[in-house]
């Protein structure tokens, strides 16, 4: 199992998963975390894996998890094609009234999340209603899973619609993605308005992200698969 590690300020390595290969990723892009996870992907840095990962250096606070060990051990416990970890899905906790995380996101924070989700499957070539779409709650992108699944959801999924986001002819898919997506945060990670500037060209968080990071879900839900939810 490999599993990477993302971190952009020195202070954060000692908060990393102990087992985990530290990544410096010192300059982000409005994709965030996953320009890196497509960029690993590229280079083929899970192939020869069990199981593999890419993770943000907060993993060990938000799943109470700092040891690479433990997730060892409850992996060969029970074997699965992907692992996911939140705790409010091991509590129970729904997307309240609805099974979609796409209508969940736009009814609760972000109000163009289903209408750009729905523009993206259309431009990808997948009639799918997002806001219908029964899936699993992936968040963060705390994900690990076999290589084969991996292969196929960045393939199928994860690039053609990171492709789709770059398509500077569609002017109206670049009008709704680089709206503010109205994220609010109260971690002292969140950037100001000038780092926003820096980032997305936009002195807010616009959707890139956003989008970028349910693009699992989504995938589990087309391909009817159920995560193993460790933590």
């Amino acid at each position: 199992m490999r599993i990477r590690q993302i971190y952009y300020k020195d202070e954060q390595k000692d908060r990393l998963l102990e087992g985990a290969i530290p990544y410096y990723n010192p300059k982000a892009t409005k994709y965030l975390e996953n320009t890196v996870l497509k960029a690993l992907y590229l280079e083929k840095d899970h192939k020869g894996e069990d199981y593999y990962g890419v993770l943000s250096w907060k993993f060990s606070e938000k799943a109470h998890c700092n040891s690479m060990g433990y997730i060892k051990a409850m992996i060969e416990d029970d074997p699965a094609e992907i692992y996911a970890f939140n705790k409010n899905v091991r509590l129970g906790i729904r997307t309240g009234a609805t099974k979609s995380v796409w209508h969940h996101a736009t009814r609760m924070w972000h109000p163009y999340f289903s209408e750009i989700g729905n523009m993206l499957m259309k431009k990808i070539g997948l009639d799918i209603d997002v806001d219908k779409l029964d899936t699993p709650i992936v968040y963060y992108n705390y994900w690990i899973a076999t290589p084969k699944l991996i292969d196929d959801f960045m393939t199928s999924l994860f690039i053609p619609c990171i492709e789709a986001m770059e398509d500077t002819g569609d002017q109206e898919l670049q009008n709704l993605l680089y709206l503010d997506a109205k994220y609010k945060n109260k971690a002292e990670t969140q950037l100001s308005p000038e780092g926003c500037l820096e980032v997305f060209g936009r002195p807010y968080y616009t959707y890139h992200p956003f989008i970028a990071e349910r693009l699992i879900c989504t995938y589990l839900g087309i391909k009817n698969i159920q995560p193993k939810h460790l933590l």
